[in-house]
């Protein structure tokens, strides 16, 4: 089974959100695992905290934390929008819900707010320890680009793949650009590979304030 499809879900489903809103609860995950197991993390005010992977990050004030329910709903959503009517591409991303873990996603706004596109990020790990040729976060990106190609949907990356340090890590970075109408939708995905998992950050948006603000939100990375 190839890696990424449902990380390649997380990204259209990202945009579906920012675009239309999703109608689910928003609360702040929650810690539901034992020390040394891979948790969802828990939020103090606008800290993200999450010890398995021992890093935190800080949102602006006021941002909306969507709950495990609502982000396993963006998930169905964007690997429906991906696969369309191909049998192959929905069973290769319904396997691989059992590889990924969705950490954490927050927007801007509430859902459904009067906005033209709303700004976000995403937390996201996919389980890659039985895939011994990702060794790093370049190679889990070649299998996402590969997996966004074969989709539906039109998506433009405007530039190769380069290395960025956050909290202190190397982290691959690859963009992407979705054109939906008028609007196009600027997306990076920063992914690092830790603990049998790649971690990656997804961050949306459509203008260059939204690029700073998510920009800040990646600064404020740190490791322990």
């Amino acid at each position: 089974m190839k890696p990424t499809h449902l990380a390649a879900a997380l990204v259209v489903s990202l945009l579906i959100c920012t675009l239309t809103g999703c109608d689910a609860a928003t609360r702040p995950p929650q810690d539901k695992s034992a020390s040394g197991e891979l948790d969802f993390g828990t939020v103090s005010g606008s800290t993200y905290s999450n010890r398995f992977f021992g890093f935190t990050l800080t949102l602006p004030e006021g941002w909306s934390i969507q709950s495990q329910e609502a982000q396993r709903d963006m998930l169905k959503r964007g690997g429906e929008m991906i696969a369309g009517s191909d049998k192959n591409l929905k069973a290769l991303a319904k396997a691989s819900e059992l590889q990924t873990v969705p950490l954490l996603t927050a927007f801007a706004h509430p859902m459904g707010a009067p906005v033209a596109h709303n700004a976000g990020i995403n937390a996201v790990a996919e389980r890659v320890e039985h895939m011994p040729g990702i060794r790093k976060g370049s190679d889990y990106l070649f299998h996402m680009r590969k997996a966004l190609e074969a989709g539906q949907m039109k998506v433009v990356f405007p530039k190769d793949v380069w290395t960025e340090r956050v909290g202190g890590r190397d982290f691959d970075v690859m963009p992407l650009e979705l054109p939906v109408g008028a609007l196009t939708v600027r997306q990076r995905y920063y992914v690092v590979v830790l603990k049998g998992y790649a971690l990656g950050f997804i961050t949306s948006a459509s203008s260059s304030n939204d690029e700073a603000q998510l920009k800040k939100i990646i600064d404020s990375v740190r490791f322990n």
